[in-house]
């Protein structure tokens, strides 16, 4: 069994969000327009796998459609919630807090605070880990010695 895995319409269709699907690919969709699904699904997917680059000791599977096995039911979590906005459904309570504990999972995940599975297959991520800096000049006693001020 891998370590990561694809997050796909079938992957939601087993949690049982199918009509979402359904629904959004289908429901207020002025012409020309293609089914959105697919889109919110990645963009959940790229969101996760963000979280994941963010951890500096973490690489990610060079497989962009896949995250760690263990995260699928956080995706699925995530997803419904976007398939729900993307149809102006307004959540239930129990919904949003899943929410909230999802994004709260996610800044675990981004602070390598939250075990995950390696990659089966390693890439380097593509992100910054996080802002840096570099000291060019030693402030000394007078900070503004030789920049030309009196």
């Amino acid at each position: 069994m891998p370590n990561w895995t694809a997050i796909t319409t079938d992957t939601l269709n087993e949690a049982s969000i199918a009509a979402l699907i359904t629904a959004c690919d289908t429901a207020a969709l002025a012409d020309g327009q293609t089914p959105r699904a697919a889109g919110l699904i990645q963009g959940v997917v790229n969101e996760i796998r963000t979280a994941i680059a963010g951890c500096p000791s973490r690489l990610l599977d060079e497989d962009t459609t896949t995250i760690p096995t263990s995260l699928r039911d956080l995706a699925v979590d995530l997803i419904k919630a976007r398939l729900n906005g993307a149809l102006q459904i307004e959540l239930n309570q129990d919904d949003r807090d899943t929410v909230a504990w999802r994004r709260r999972q996610l800044k675990e995940i981004r602070s390598c605070d939250f075990p995950i599975e390696s990659p089966d297959t390693a890439a380097e991520p593509e992100v910054q880990s996080g802002p840096a800096s570099e000291l060019l000049r030693d402030p000394g006693a007078n900070p503004f010695a030789g920049l030309g001020t009196t």
